[in-house]
């Protein structure tokens, strides 16, 4: 029988995923300027990864042991090496961008659907193989409510349209800052960052 935690993550991604959703309905400019390098199709190509990822890696053979506890423990990994380059990120989303066959609305309704489906049918303590090792599906499902919220404020941002994600998301979201700032020695940048103070410019924890 799934877990109350795991239910909690399962709503909690199923939540602000359709919050994005939603925001997409009302982009326009899709060739307009996004983030960076991108413009905002690229930047939503990016954001359907989140949606997809959990139906990519469900379809994936499950590996025999858990190698993170925790959504911070996968971060970290991340953090730590073997994850892509800022280059690599962006000609990616330019590729997802470019081979794109739907509106992008369209199209990421139809990545979360997907995932909607395999999480469903899905067992609590599935295991997800991750270029970063493997991770609970539960777990892994807090790390895309975290993606799926801090892109949803790149495209608010980029379009100047509102994004109101859930109060659970973003409770979710800065908890997993927090933890990961703590954990690499940048809790002051992400304090001062908070408190508004001169003595911390610079807060990237995930640059």
């Amino acid at each position: 029988m799934p877990t109350g935690e795991y239910l909690q993550w399962r709503a909690g991604f199923t939540e602000v995923a359709w919050v994005v959703q939603e925001l997409l309905t009302r982009c326009q400019n899709w060739e307009g300027p996004g983030p960076g390098e991108w413009n905002l199709r690229e930047l939503v190509a990016h954001t359907i990864r989140s949606a997809a990822l959990p139906a990519r890696l469900l379809a994936a053979p499950e590996p025999a042991t858990s190698d993170h506890e925790t959504a911070v423990s996968y971060f970290l990994a991340y953090l730590a090496g073997g994850q892509p380059t800022r280059d690599t990120v962006a000609e990616r989303g330019r590729d997802e961008a470019r081979t794109m066959t739907l509106e992008p609305p369209d199209a990421f309704e139809v990545a979360l659907r997907e995932s909607l489906l395999a999480i469903r049918a899905a067992s609590a303590g599935r295991i997800l193989a991750t270029p970063w090792g493997g991770i609970g599906l539960d777990e892994y499902l807090s790390s895309r409510i975290f993606e799926l919220t801090i892109h949803g404020f790149d495209i608010a941002a980029a379009t100047g349209l509102q994004f109101a994600p859930p109060e659970a998301a973003l409770g979710t979201t800065l908890s997993l800052l927090t933890e990961v700032a703590l954990a690499t020695g940048q809790a002051s940048k992400a304090i001062g960052a908070l408190a508004g103070r001169d003595w911390a410019p610079s807060a990237a924890i995930f640059a």
